[in-house]
C-alpha cells in the first residue's frame, strides 16, 4: 500500500482524482530517493492542491523517516500528460531548521 486513506479521501474529493494521486506518488518516490535510507511511504501523506501549487506534506516522524529539524521543498512540474516532481531537503537530520518539522 502507497496511499493513506486520507489521501485517497483528498484525492477522490478533488477535481481529478487520478492525476492527485500521480502527484502524491511521484512526490513520495521523489522523497524515498531524497532521505536516501529506510522511508515508510504510508509514513508521509502528499495533498495536491487545486491552485497548482506545491502539494501539502505530512510526515510522520515514527515512520517516515528522520526528518525532524529538516524543511521539505517540492516542486511538480507537469508536461502534458507527463508529471514530474523534484525534492530538496535542507537541514541536517534531527536538527533545528528554519520551517522545519518538529520532532
Amino acid at each position: 500500500m502507497v496511499f493513506t486513506e486520507r489521501e485517497v479521501r483528498h484525492a477522490d474529493a478533488s477535481a481529478d482524482p487520478p492525476r492527485a494521486l500521480c502527484a502524491a506518488f511521484c512526490v513520495k518516490e521523489a522523497l524515498f530517493k531524497a532521505v536516501g535510507g529506510p522511508f515508510d511511504p504510508l509514513g508521509c501523506e502528499v495533498f495536491a492542491r487545486e491552485d497548482e501549487g506545491p502539494p501539502d506534506v505530512e510526515v510522520d516522524p515514527s515512520r517516515g523517516g528522520d526528518l525532524r529539524g529538516r524543511r521539505i521543498d517540492v516542486r511538480l512540474f507537469a508536461e502534458g500528460g507527463d508529471l514530474v516532481a523534484a525534492v530538496l531537503l535542507w537541514g541536517e537530520a534531527g536538527g533545528p531548521a528554519p520551517g522545519g518539522i518538529e520532532g
